[in-house]
């Protein structure tokens, strides 16, 4: 059974039922993932590409969205 849990009250297997991510949400952890590896170093030049290329996608929104929040 995939969702039984362990004694310990967590998910078996790291199935989260109740835990269903979106796009936004996607980009959100994208962005925050390539900040924490170092992969972006400068927030700010990040940000303003999207001023050349604006956002056309939910994933894109929420990338940009995790960059203003962290370059405040």
């Amino acid at each position: 059974m995939i969702n039984t849990l362990f004694k310990n009250d967590t998910p078996a297997r790291g199935f989260f039922p109740n835990f269903c991510p979106t796009e936004f949400d996607d980009g959100r952890q994208a962005a925050h993932k390539d900040i924490v590896n170092g992969d972006i170093y400068d927030i700010k030049a990040a940000i303003e590409s999207f001023d050349y290329d604006p956002p056309d996608s939910p994933r894109q929104r929420g990338y940009l969205y995790q960059l203003k929040r962290t370059g405040r």
